[in-house]
């Protein structure tokens, strides 16, 4: 029995003895894994990374966790190289901002590399590609397809992947859209560089040209060269357009599209037998070089007449190779044209008291009317060579007049054109 009792008694002591630890232990922080990234534990490298805790200097930067206190609020503490160590309680809203700006990046780099051409994705969607030639702290040093040297920051890196080898990319760089300004015809809000221009062949019998005169303003025009045709009968045009980048994928701008063409209507007695025809537009693009979307408004003049309503003009562009991009460039308007009707000529016979005809009348009556131009196609480029090819088609009552069946055909009228950029 003197035994027993004094085995409780030490257990008893023990007991005692062993309690403020379990008291503690049960107090203890839990340490939150913010990230599979970064693991528990964010170190310097991690932190220069993803671009975290910026008030500390670099220098004096160790390593940096975060806990989760016994009434759940959440804990940072930074590690310092002084051993010294900083403690700040969070709000959840912060600690989120924090677990975003981990997950949404892709760092998968950590020295120079120049044998390697590699894609950087930024925050905003733009694609960049190039080599790197330095990896500092909170920046990197990219040398681009072009031999440009860019100074990107972490902070707006989304994703970085290795694409190919130098070796491997002799053949096969990517390159940027060597022609943004202008889809089919119709004109982006993105302009020309100062310097930069190109010449464009349609169907081989329409030649033309463009060339920025500042990095805003371009001057361009051409005309037809169609063979066996006079060239009272030939078509001259000018582009003149002006457009500014007012943000990263945004832009606006403006221009004319003038064009001297042979008269439609006209007779033989007239003296003069051409015809001005014009488009004073806007437009606005949004997107890349690659992929963008634009809109287009203006309004349209014969012989300085101008029309009604207004023409809209949506056209689009997508890349989805290396070499290739999808086109698309549509046109709307309500036009008012005049239509020839033919009927026969009637008179009363008193004599007979019976209707005689009097021969065949015409005459001439203006309607307005809607129509639509669609397209669809494919862009084939190098780095300075785009070649185009597409299919059009009419829409409304005006194609039925003109051809005689307003149904969509498939696939289209056929559209070609080339364009050498300088």
């Amino acid at each position: 029995m003197k035994i027993k009792h004094n085995c409780s008694i030490y257990f008893f002591i023990g007991l005692l003895l062993s309690a403020p630890n379990l008291i503690v232990a049960q107090n203890l922080p839990e340490v939150i894994i913010i990230s599979d990234n970064v693991g528990p534990l964010i170190d310097s490298t991690e932190r220069a990374a993803y671009c975290l805790f910026p008030e500390y200097l670099s220098e004096n930067f160790n390593s940096a966790q975060f806990f989760k206190l016994y009434d759940d609020k959440i804990e940072v503490v930074i590690y310092l190289k002084n051993n010294k160590t900083y403690k700040k309680i969070i709000s959840q809203e912060l600690f989120t901002e924090y677990q975003k700006q981990i997950n949404k990046r892709i760092i998968n780099y950590n020295k120079a590399d120049t044998s390697f051409i590699y894609s950087v994705l930024l925050l905003d969607e733009t694609e960049i590609y190039g080599t790197f030639e330095e990896i500092k702290e909170k920046e990197i040093v990219l040398i681009t397809n072009y031999s440009d040297t860019l100074i990107i920051p972490k902070i707006k890196i989304l994703k970085i992947e290795k694409k190919m080898s130098i070796s491997d990319s002799k053949n096969s760089r990517w390159f940027e859209n060597p022609h943004d300004t202008r889809h089919f015809f119709a004109p982006t809000a993105r302009s020309l560089q100062k310097g930069e221009g190109y010449f464009q062949d349609i169907y081989l019998f329409i030649a033309a040209g463009n060339y920025g005169i500042t990095d805003n303003i371009t001057i361009g025009g051409g005309f037809s060269i169609v063979p066996f045709i006079d060239i009272d009968d030939q078509i001259f045009f000018l582009t003149p357009k002006i457009g500014f980048q007012l943000k990263e994928k945004f832009s606006l701008g403006g221009g004319v599209l003038y064009a001297n063409t042979p008269a439609v209507n006209n007779h033989e007695d007239e003296e003069n037998n051409r015809a001005g025809t014009s488009i004073i537009y806007g437009v606005g693009t949004y997107g890349s070089k690659e992929n963008n979307i634009t809109l287009g408004v203006g309004y349209a003049a014969y012989d300085w007449k101008f029309q009604e309503y207004p023409v809209v003009v949506l056209g689009a562009m997508y890349r989805i190779s290396r070499r290739t991009a999808l086109v698309t460039e549509n046109w709307f308007a309500v036009i008012n044209y005049e239509k020839r009707h033919e009927q026969e000529s009637l008179y009363w016979d008193t004599q007979y008291n019976m209707v005689q005809n009097a021969g065949i009348d015409t005459y001439e009556q203006v309607y307005n009317q809607p129509m639509a131009i669609v397209s669809y196609g494919v862009r084939f480029f190098s780095e300075k060579l785009c070649v185009d090819i597409g299919f059009f088609n009419g829409l409304g009552e005006f194609k039925k007049e003109l051809i005689g069946s307003d149904k969509f055909f498939f696939p289209g009228i056929p559209y070609l054109d080339f364009v050498v950029k300088f």
